[in-house]
């Protein structure tokens, strides 16, 4: 997989995700103390069908596909939450996801 580590996002790019929109400053400080912003090129793969999930993934910025066994499930973009699955379940993941952009 092919990632440019970053630093963690500001606070202010957090609270402007729908998904953590409205939380409070103090929930928004612990979100951002377990986050690391990553930088991927488009063909890069954030999660792999089958392998075990220790991450889930928030898009900032740009696209991403969901595929299962090959076949395209749907399009993802800024916003979009993928990898819950399997960091809540303790699991394997259970789609694939591309970058696009």
């Amino acid at each position: 997989m092919t990632r440019k580590k970053q630093t963690q996002p500001s606070i202010d790019a957090l609270e402007a995700l729908p998904i953590l929109h409205g939380c409070p400053r103090r929930e928004l400080e612990t979100v951002n103390s377990h986050t690391t912003s990553l930088k991927v090129l488009a063909g890069s793969i954030l999660c792999q069908e089958g392998e075990y999930g220790q991450e889930a993934f928030i898009i900032v910025d740009g696209e991403a596909e969901v595929s299962l066994g090959g076949t395209f499930l749907a399009r993802v973009g800024t916003g979009a939450v993928v990898g819950e699955m399997a960091l809540l379940e303790h699991g394997f993941r259970s789609a694939t996801v591309t970058a696009v952009t």
